[in-house]
């Protein structure tokens, strides 16, 4: 698989204000969008999503994460 470009990162926490307090402070990024389950985070290029264990998203627990990336064709490396 040829990835083309890491998309997006992100935890799942039930700590949504800690985590974001704990990024912003210590680490520099800061708040680009926030709502009451998920918040996106920026320090320069570097993109970071938080969300709450939410019903839609009962498959990741807190403590879980989730890694998008880009390829050329999904549907192909589907099929591979």
């Amino acid at each position: 698989m040829q990835i083309q470009q890491l998309k997006d990162i992100g935890i799942v926490t039930e700590q949504l204000a800690a985590s974001r307090d704990f990024y912003e402070r210590l680490l520099g990024f800061e708040a680009v969008f926030v709502s009451e389950w998920y918040i996106h985070l920026k320090n320069g290029p570097v993109e970071l999503g938080l969300m709450t264990p939410r019903e839609t998203f009962a498959a990741v627990p807190a403590g879980g994460v989730w890694v998008s990336v880009e390829v050329a064709s999904a549907d192909a490396e589907y099929e591979r």
